[in-house]
């Protein structure tokens, strides 16, 4: 049972740290289009 909670704690963890990146590399690719225009 604390084993399946572990995981699910750490998939939250990591789902987070995945919505953090992609809201980086979107903000990223906006501003290098918002340079070239």
């Amino acid at each position: 049972m604390l084993y399946k909670i572990s995981i699910t704690v750490l998939e939250n963890k990591l789902s987070s740290v995945f919505a953090k990146v992609v809201l980086w590399l979107i903000c990223i690719t906006q501003g290098a289009r918002f340079q070239l225009l």
